[in-house]
This record gives C-alpha cells, structure tokens and sequence, in this order.
C-alpha cells in the first residue's frame, strides 16, 4: 500500500513474469539470487543513483562491487 518502502527483492519475485524492465529504487538493499528468473522480455534494469548497494551499467544490474 501506500507508504511502504521495498527494501528487499525476495528470489521469485518475478518469476517468468513479462516485465521487460524494473526501477530499483534507492531503499533496496537486497536482491535475491533468483529474483528474476525466467523473465525472458526483462531487457532493462534502472537502479536509483541513490542506492548504495546496486547499481546499473547499460540497463544491466551490478552490486556494488560490479559483479553481478
């Protein structure tokens, strides 16, 4: 509902879902291995330049330390 912060991305959340792009906002700290498995239409991913521990590189989401 309203006024909830996500501040987690649970494996499976989008599980073959169709979404065929996501806006990571700053308050995440957490995405799980598995999160967006399957999701063959997912061609880009938008991180917030707020978050402190996932970024984006070309639609392409990093943790911080570039290695995912």
């Amino acid at each position: 509902g309203a006024g909830n912060t996500v501040t987690a991305i649970a494996a499976g959340a989008f599980k073959s879902t169709h979404v065929s792009a996501i806006e990571i906002p700053e308050t995440v700290s957490k995405i799980a291995d598995g999160a967006f498995d399957g999701c063959t239409k997912l061609s880009y991913i938008s991180v917030s330049i707020r978050n402190a521990d996932y970024c984006s590189v070309d639609g392409v989401l990093y943790d911080f330390y570039l290695l995912l």
